[in-house]
């Protein structure tokens, strides 16, 4: 495995003209003293520009969904063997059992659609146009590769009962463990011993979930639901629920929003309004990922100008209550919001979470020269941590092919926020965010 990151770093270093054919190249037997000091400012450069090429292919490439969906497009509900238990999410519309294509022998998660009403024409005909393979294929979204419209009862499976009336089979690589709304409820104890790590875990898990939204707005989804019984902690990560006895870190929770008919969304046409309530359903959901005493009253909220007036301010428990409240207030704050209001969340959370402090005490000229230094040491800093810790990631950062799902099991989801932060950000957009935030 190291022999293969080794080989990505040489390709990358002569990709980047670090060895040029035409420069002599000076050898030293025993000493660095031969090399000439104006080269090893020049390789220097050049090494930390391999440094950010690696952190970009692990934010645009490594952390993208990749899933063959074409290969089962073609397969019936019976070309799929239901697992042994069923998943408890608590749905009421939703039966989720795990699966394994018979032809392929790989793991999926059967939704199914159950048929509590009768469904129009109109309503069929709208989930019949939805490509659910293009919409979701993100990693914070409910991925669906194959849609299976049934025509009969209920699928011709053991253990379910046939008075079952199931409208739709959605089949998913991805295997939730549970909903948002049970993590929250069992994490009561962690947020009180372990206040910093679970605020820090908060802004994590809504950062994840406003990539997932905006992925679904680029893809002309506009979702109109979002709250902790349609955002799901998922199996490929394991979360801490509390400390263990050998106080092993910390992993950030890998999540998903699920939309899917009668369950976050109703795909509707019209981007006026939608936007608006969704950043504040966002800022209920925050509240209640905080353990607030007034998430449930918030939900019947009516005037939102009223609501943040009256509305206590969060207990200070750690460093990230003061940002924390500060984003609860930006999406409370506003009586229209538009898309631009998801870019600038993910610009928030990303410098709550992983960017330089003490900027707000120098002057923008003077900021923008020390993060441009933090940039590069922190682009250093983070190879050095993945080859050591995650050597998974480079594994697949040396091959060109795509992957499967699978294989980011294994992979701390904080470490691909942290690179695609590391990716998207500018100085100006740093210190902007900082002065706003007094960091």
């Amino acid at each position: 495995m190291r022999h293969q990151w080794l080989q990505m770093i040489i390709y990358l270093l002569k990709k980047s003209d670090i060895y040029d054919n035409n420069v002599p190249i000076i050898r030293s037997s025993s000493s660095l003293r031969r090399t000439p000091l104006r080269r090893s400012i020049d390789s220097f450069n050049n090494l930390l520009e391999v440094h950010k090429q690696t952190i970009d292919k692990i934010a645009f490439e490594i952390s993208r969904l990749h899933c063959e969906c074409s290969s089962i497009q073609q397969l019936d509900w019976g070309d799929f063997e239901r697992g042994d238990e069923m998943i408890q999410l608590g749905l009421s519309q939703y039966m989720i059992v795990p699966v394994t294509c018979a032809k392929e022998k790989k793991n999926y998660t059967a939704w199914l659609k159950l048929r509590q009403q009768r469904t129009s024409l109109s309503q069929i005909n709208e989930i019949r146009d939805i490509d659910y393979t293009k919409t979701t294929l993100h990693r914070n979204c409910l991925h669906v590769c194959h849609s299976i419209e049934q025509k009969y009862s209920s699928p011709n499976q053991d253990g379910i009962p046939t008075s079952i009336q199931i409208d739709y089979v959605y089949i998913s690589p991805q295997a939730p463990k549970m909903s948002l709304a049970k993590y929250t409820s069992i994490t009561l104890e962690k947020h009180t011993k372990y206040p910093e790590m679970y605020e820090r875990e908060a802004a994590m898990i809504l950062l994840q979930v406003i990539k997932s939204i905006e992925h679904y707005y680029r893809n002309d989804v506009i979702i109109s639901s979002v709250d902790s019984d349609n955002v799901f902690i998922l199996k490929t990560s394991d979360p801490s629920i509390t400390l263990s006895p050998r106080r092993e870190p910390n992993k950030c929770p890998a999540v998903a929003l699920a939309v899917l008919p009668g369950l976050g969304n109703n795909f509707e046409n019209s981007e006026d309004g939608p936007i608006t309530n969704v950043c504040y359903q966002l800022a209920f959901l925050l509240l209640e990922l905080l353990h607030s005493p007034y998430h449930d009253e918030l939900r019947d909220a009516i005037d939102m100008s009223m609501l943040l007036s009256t509305l206590p301010d969060l207990t200070i428990k750690s460093t990230y209550t003061r940002y924390l409240q500060y984003v609860i207030t930006f999406l409370l704050g506003s009586e229209s919001h538009r898309f631009k209001t998801f870019e600038e969340l993910k610009l928030i959370l990303g410098v709550i979470l992983f960017g330089p402090t003490e900027i707000s005490d120098h002057t923008e000229e003077e900021a923008v020269v020390l993060i441009n230094k933090w940039h590069n040491r922190r682009c250093v800093d983070m190879v050095t941590h993945i080859l050591k810790e995650a050597p998974l990631i480079m594994l697949y950062a040396s091959g060109t092919t795509s992957h499967e799902i699978e294989n980011l099991k294994a992979v701390d989801q904080e470490i691909i926020l942290e690179c695609e932060f590391l990716s998207e950000v500018t100085p100006a957009d740093i210190f902007r965010i900082s002065k706003t935030l007094n960091r």
